[in-house]
């Protein structure tokens, strides 16, 4: 099971999620709103990445890579080898261990629920992108 991980496809889907949350977040999609929903001025958020954007998007990084090798764990686990069987296990590890995650912090650090859909909503697309490229390397 552990033998078979492509690194290749570790790397390159970690990049996917960097570029993916580079869009997702940026000011013309879903920044605005969830900057709001966490208490953020724009002017706050980019003071601080200009302090600290190594760290963060390094960290990041380092995150996106371990949650694609678990992904490909289960997809191999689950025999998916297609883009629609891939797509299927990554909508149940979201549904499963992301989502009730996400909704955590709507209901114990009082986030707007529109916090959970932009968040989850990342992370489920997130999830099938990375299954996506997973499948196809």
């Amino acid at each position: 099971m552990f033998e078979n991980i492509n690194y290749i496809e570790l790397i390159v889907a970690g990049v996917a999620a960097l570029v993916l949350g580079f869009v997702w977040y940026s000011m013309t999609l879903f920044g605005k709103p969830w900057l709001k929903s966490v208490g953020f001025s724009e002017s706050e958020m980019k003071e601080d990445t200009k302090k600290n954007a190594p760290k963060m998007f390094g960290l990041m990084f380092v995150g996106a890579v371990v949650q694609a090798y678990v992904l490909s764990i289960l997809l191999g686990v689950f025999g998916a080898g297609d883009y629609t069987s891939g797509a299927t296990v990554a909508f149940w590890a979201w549904l499963g261990f992301i989502a009730p995650v996400v909704l955590g912090a709507v209901l114990f650090e009082k986030r707007p629920w529109n916090y959970w859909s932009i968040t989850a909503g990342y992370q489920l697309v997130n999830m099938i992108v990375m299954s996506a490229v997973i499948v196809s390397l």
